[in-house]
């Protein structure tokens, strides 16, 4: 069995920056007060040191979201061929025919499915089967790291298949992702 190169620990920390920094920046401002002397720094310091606070930690998530978003276009741009399969049945039979198909026409094709057993068909045809972290529910965030494998692969073409039931994360995942 096969592991998506994937942590989903990756993002805690960038939100334990963000609720954290801001009140570190304010207690390096306030040489190291307490926090039950925070009432009377805020008379003496006023909200300058949080608002910075929370201003440069924001900027921070927004270039590299920004700068994720970007290579995450890119990376799609490089794969002409993306087919994103969605129905309420017969989604992995159906990713795996088109897969086959496209194959048997010389293409380099990239296949997931996510049934019962997800698996990802690389552009050499080798099936792997991914294991998921413990989570009641898989998370949209794997397309992006399928886009990535593709694309490090040289694929010509990516089936995936929808695994999103809310109909606005479909249109996210249709529109947005592949």
């Amino acid at each position: 069995m096969g592991r998506l190169e994937t942590n989903p620990d990756r993002h805690a920390g960038a939100w334990r920056l963000l609720i954290w920094a801001p009140l570190l920046i304010l207690a390096i401002a306030s040489r190291f007060v307490v926090p039950s002397n925070w009432t009377g720094l805020v008379a003496v310091w006023g909200w300058a040191p949080l608002v910075v606070g929370v201003a440069a930690v924001w900027a921070v998530v927004g270039f590299l979201g920004v700068r994720e978003w970007r290579r995450h276009t890119d990376r799609l741009e490089s794969i002409p061929i993306r087919i994103h399969v969605d129905g309420s049945r017969g989604k992995t039979g159906t990713c795996r025919l088109i897969g086959a198909a496209l194959r048997a026409n010389g293409l380099r094709v990239v296949v997931k499915t996510t049934g019962k057993m997800p698996v990802l068909i690389d552009a050499a045809g080798k099936e792997t089967v991914l294991e998921r972290p413990p989570t009641p529910t898989a998370n949209l965030r794997e397309q992006k790291d399928i886009v990535r494998l593709a694309q490090e692969q040289h694929a010509q073409a990516i089936v995936i298949e929808c695994m999103a039931v809310d109909p606005e994360l479909r249109r996210v995942s249709q529109e947005t992702l592949i």
